[in-house]
């Protein structure tokens, strides 16, 4: 790009005298001008979308300024400064990607680390960079130790299922491991004034525990001798019932029923009259009949047996010992002995 610079001075040429040679304007002198004026206008960038060489200069525009003026590179670098140096709240980032950043400082909005593992829950730590907990084992629940949080395993109770009746049993959908109770059946409380009660059954899971029924009472003509409790095997815990109450003295009456764990045996006939043993209830024996002369003896309670079972549970067969029943009445019957339970409860 050049500027027109004129090569002749015509002008000067008017106070030149007539007839001096260099008065006169040659063709040539005229050409030379149009000739240094079209190579200007050739050069010079056009007002619609120039395109510029070299270094151009424009005016550097007021700081603030808003407006389709040009904005020179002292202007720009007034505006936002030397990114190496810019203060990173004064940048408003709406999108893309930042590069180059790693363990951004949790007071900077980050997290204080390069990475965060899979599946890991993320703990806040205040200004120190973030803790993770990992799932651990199958099963682990997130839980507190009154500092921080950590993987264990489960122990939330989330179901119970009591079974008055022999079945399967079908574990509730997240259970983890179960605690099983059993309690055997009341053995049935003699009569007046010949016949024994009989034993209450076992109450089992699976081969897992179990517990035996009370053992019968005797009629008043076999002793009126007391049933034995039922015995508790293979649990955690296991406790032998109560037996039954002895007799033969009419003046007391007919021995009541052993009790289990969970409830008490039924009560013996009434003294010094023809009176029947009561029923016993979740595992207690039968109360022993009770006649004029003597009476009988009471029914044992149930055994009872208690379990915590991590695996191999789901469809194990549940059985529920019956209650023993009550010495046929001659006279007077003796009470039956009441029914096994068994009840799972199951945990997360």
């Amino acid at each position: 790009m050049s500027n027109y610079v004129k090569a002749t001075n015509f002008t000067a040429k008017d106070s030149l005298l007539t007839g001096n040679p260099a008065k006169i304007i040659k063709g040539a002198e005229i050409d030379d001008e149009f000739n240094a004026i079209a190579t200007a206008v050739a050069t010079k960038p056009d007002s619609n979308s120039p395109t510029f060489t070299g270094i151009p200069v424009a005016p550097t525009a007021t700081a603030g300024t808003n407006t389709t003026q040009i904005a020179t590179t002292a202007f720009v670098t007034g505006l936002v400064g030397t990114l190496g140096t810019q203060n990173k709240t004064a940048v408003d980032i709406t999108g893309g990607t930042i590069v180059g950043i790693t363990d951004l400082a949790v007071a900077d909005g980050g997290t204080g680390v390069s990475t965060i593992a899979a599946n890991a829950v993320v703990l806040g730590n205040g200004t120190s960079a973030i803790q993770t907990v990992a799932p651990g084992s199958s099963g682990n629940l997130l839980k507190s130790n009154g500092t921080t949080w950590v993987s264990a395993a489960g122990g939330i109770l989330i179901n119970t299922q009591y079974f008055t009746a022999s079945g399967t049993y079908t574990p509730t959908a997240g259970t983890n491991f179960v605690i099983v109770e059993v309690v055997g059946g009341g053995g049935g409380g003699g009569a007046s004034p010949t016949n024994n009660g009989t034993a209450g059954g076992t109450s089992s899971f699976g081969a897992l525990v179990s517990a035996t029924g009370g053992s019968f009472g005797f009629g008043i003509s076999n002793g009126y001798k007391a049933g034995p409790g039922g015995v508790g095997s293979s649990g955690d815990l296991n406790i032998t019932g109560n037996a039954g109450g002895h007799s033969g003295n009419a003046a007391i009456g007919g021995g009541n029923g052993g009790s289990s764990v969970f409830a008490g045996g039924g009560l013996g006939g009434l003294p010094a009259t023809n009176s029947a043993g009561s029923v016993g209830t979740n595992g207690g024996g039968g109360g022993g009949a009770s006649g004029t002369g003597n009476s009988a003896g009471g029914g044992g309670g149930g055994g009872y047996a208690r379990k915590k079972i991590t695996s191999a549970f789901s469809g194990v067969t549940v059985t529920v010992g019956a209650g023993g029943a009550g010495g046929a009445a001659g006279t007077m019957a003796g009470g039956n002995g009441g029914q096994g339970i068994v009840i799972v409860y199951e945990y997360a």
